[in-house]
């Protein structure tokens, strides 16, 4: 090395560092790998006849004893991280509900106006269960995945939609949450994020180097290359001032078939590599379980909006009806002829079948938001000697909630029997009341 003009003025070859001019190594590769480091043996003055058999024996196994450790150390590291990754799904699931984030909200210290203004970015298109339900997510990707920064942002308006609520905003962030050393990103361009998503629909990893404008791009172990796209690689780095990593991954609503936002996580050092090959399958995970939590809160809240649109339709027609069956029946208390008295026999009839549907609907969509009353329902049905199936209920013991589920299914079931049995009763008496007079 002292004789090659390339090597020779290197500081430990001219002895600055050592005086070490003899050596020899063993290649540190665990699982096989490529080399990650080198085992040296070092020494002022040349062997004559070299390592004999036992010292380079020893120098092997001390190699491969450094090699377990390495891969040991490995296992120990990446089983904390699996482990907080189930954690984090763990917790995802368990509070992505609208009662757990209730309860979330109930217990929850007032929150920092740094965060407050966080949560509130947003507030044209989502409520807030919704709204917390990102916060959260965005706090267990920052923890799971060892960030020091994560976003979660809408892909921002497309054509000529034009948001005309007043309590909007102009921000697409979600959800945002910033540890101590990350700088705060820039707001991200529609363009920007619109390349992003249509580059790299599954995801992708981005290694900013030395020169801001230069990056690379991962998305598999395999697939790595350097971006050309102009927008990316002028706009992504001063986006993200500080960072040298940057992990996007798409939110995918596999209901509507559509990109409902990304999650941009951003580490400033390298001590944690993210790679392509194993820390995007479990993100999409991640993201998928987020989408998962986010399309029941979507459903839970139609469900709420039908049923109480069925319970106040139910309610206002039930009122004109009442007042019109009262009539008829102060109309049947005049003298009438035979022929007045069917069509008032008919008219009353098919007002008690229309009370009869409305009732229905309304016990239906009380069915369908949970908060069906079987004492309620019970009680308008007329017995007629019968016992009520209830009623033998209500002495048996405490059941699980699953033989619970099983009997009120049961009582609900009885009871449209029961009403559609006297629907079918007070039919048959009108129809049969002509004749015999």
């Amino acid at each position: 090395m002292a004789a090659s003009e390339r090597t020779k003025d290197l500081p430990f070859v001219r002895g600055d560092i050592a005086k070490f001019r003899h050596y020899v190594g063993v290649p540190l590769n665990p699982y096989d790998g490529p080399n990650i480091g080198t085992v040296f043996i070092f020494s002022s003055t040349p062997s004559k006849e070299g390592l004999s058999e036992t010292h380079r024996s020893y120098l092997f196994e001390t190699a491969s004893h450094i090699i377990r450790h390495l891969e040991q150390a490995v296992e120990a590291l990446e089983g904390k991280r699996l482990l907080k990754f189930n954690q984090g799904v763990a917790s995802l699931l368990r509070m992505g509900s609208s009662a757990g984030l209730a309860a979330e909200s109930a217990q929850e210290q007032p929150l920092p106006e740094s965060r407050d203004k966080q949560q509130s970015l947003v507030s044209n298109l989502y409520n807030d269960s919704a709204l917390r339900l990102y916060q959260l997510s965005a706090t267990l990707l920052y923890d799971a995945f060892e960030f020091d920064g994560v976003r979660i942002q809408e892909p921002g308006p497309s054509g000529n939609f034009v948001n005309r609520n007043p309590a909007w905003n102009g921000s697409s962030i979600l959800a945002e949450h910033l540890g101590p050393r990350a700088h705060k990103p820039q707001s991200l361009s529609h363009t920007l994020t619109s390349r992003l998503l249509e580059l790299f629909p599954q995801g992708a990893v981005f290694q900013v180097l030395d020169e801001k404008s230069k990056i690379v791009a991962a998305t598999s172990a395999s697939d790595v290359a350097l971006v050309d796209d102009p927008v990316i690689s002028m706009e992504l780095s001063r986006s993200f001032p500080g960072a040298v990593q940057i992990v996007l991954m798409p939110l995918w609503d596999t209901f509507h078939e559509r990109t409902t936002g990304a999650v941009l996580g951003f580490a400033n050092t390298q001590s944690r590599v993210y790679l392509g090959s194993t820390d995007l399958a479990s993100i999409s995970a991640f993201c998928t379980t987020i989408m998962t939590q986010v399309r029941r809160l979507e459903a839970q809240a139609m469900d709420k909006i039908k049923s109480d649109f069925l319970g106040s339709v139910s309610h206002e027609m039930r009122t004109p009806l009442h007042g019109m069956l009262s009539s008829l029946e102060l109309l049947a208390d005049i003298p009438h002829n035979a022929h007045q008295h069917d069509l008032l026999e008919t008219a009353r009839y098919s007002g008690l079948s229309l009370l009869d549907t409305i009732e229905r609907v309304l016990y239906f969509s009380n069915i369908s938001s949970g908060s069906y009353n079987l004492e309620h329902t019970g009680s308008n049905v007329p017995s007629e000697g019968l016992v009520h199936p209830s009623s033998l209920v209500q002495h048996k013991p405490a059941a699980s909630p699953r033989e619970s589920d099983t009997v009120e299914a049961i009582n609900i079931c009885e009871d449209i029997i029961h009403s559609e049995s006297q629907r079918l009763r007070l039919k048959e008496a009108v129809q049969s009341e002509p004749s015999m007079g």
